[in-house]
């Protein structure tokens, strides 16, 4: 009897370390996203790198008020959701990680991540390919099926402040896109 009761008490282990994996799984990733290694560079474009990340640079277009492009989200800023973003200190490192579009169902391709202070803006290259087939199911089409990015970036040079959050198309203004989030650097 005794025998039984514990091949009975045991039987479950398989299971428990297989809800054990898919919680860890689970933990992740934010709506699809995944968080990029820890000193990881996920920039290919014309960014300054230092210490294998782009760095943000002075941004030298402008963000319209009015902006009409939806096709675009922040979804996680050090590995955190990013409407819990805590404020980043100047010069240190920060992830993010999101999804961006032209606003025609295409992935964006050749924009940038601003950050938009009261005086200042800052910008470094955008590259999307992530796979984002969330993204593509809830806007209905395949050409936003690689549209996540993941950036790994120094805020070195960034002054202390409040900044607005946008996704920037430099060539065409009309597909820029507020992310409606904000950062505090310190």
């Amino acid at each position: 009897m005794r025998l039984v009761a514990r091949s009975k008490r045991y039987a479950s282990l398989p299971m428990v370390g297989a809800l054990a994996a898919a919680l860890l799984l689970a933990a992740c990733t934010q709506s699809g996203q995944q968080a990029p290694p820890k000193g990881a560079s996920a920039s290919t474009g014309n960014g300054v790198s230092i210490g294998g990340a782009s760095a943000f640079a002075p941004f030298d277009g402008t963000i319209p008020a009015n902006l009409t492009n939806t096709q675009c989200a922040l979804d996680i800023i050090n590995g955190e959701p990013s409407g819990n973003a805590a404020p980043i200190n100047g010069g240190s490192t920060a992830t993010f990680g999101g999804w961006a579009g032209h606003g025609d169902g295409q992935a964006a391709n050749g924009f940038a991540l601003v950050l938009k202070g009261t005086q200042q803006l800052y910008s470094v290259p955008l590259v999307t390919g992530t796979p984002r087939p969330d993204v593509a199911k809830n806007l209905n089409g395949d050409g936003m099926k690689n549209s996540g990015f993941n950036l790994v970036v120094r805020l070195t040079g960034v002054a202390a402040g409040n900044y607005a959050l946008y996704v920037a198309n430099p060539s065409n203004s009309a597909e820029d896109c507020d992310l409606h989030r904000a950062l505090t650097v310190k």
